[in-house]
């Protein structure tokens, strides 16, 4: 008997841009790993520009985080800034149903 696969993935692939490299350089290597992490697993579509809403916890307190992404092509997205936002903020993009998922 024959395997073969019945499912076919289409994932697009992130680019992360050279502003967004230098600004996680003034977080610690714990929140930029995580932030990174976090991106590279989400299973939003991004179709158009957006804004996505983000929290990473910190050993403080959350830090709110507004992504802003650009749909390239076919095969690439673009991660080309962010923001550290208010949990107001934040609170508007989860209302609006603009937050970073993931695969459960």
């Amino acid at each position: 008997m024959d395997l073969e696969q019945r499912f076919i993935e289409d994932d697009k692939e992130i680019i992360v841009s050279l502003e967004c490299i230098y600004k996680l350089e003034k977080y610690s290597d714990c929140i930029a790993g995580d932030l990174l992490s976090c991106v590279e697993r989400m299973t939003n579509e991004i179709i158009d520009d957006c804004s996505l809403g983000l929290v990473i916890k910190d050993k403080k307190e959350p830090l709110f985080f507004e992504l802003e992404f650009s749909n390239l092509n076919e095969s690439r997205v673009s991660l080309y800034n962010f923001y550290l936002i208010s949990s107001d903020d934040y609170l508007d993009l989860l209302l609006d149903n603009n937050i970073i998922k993931f695969k459960e």
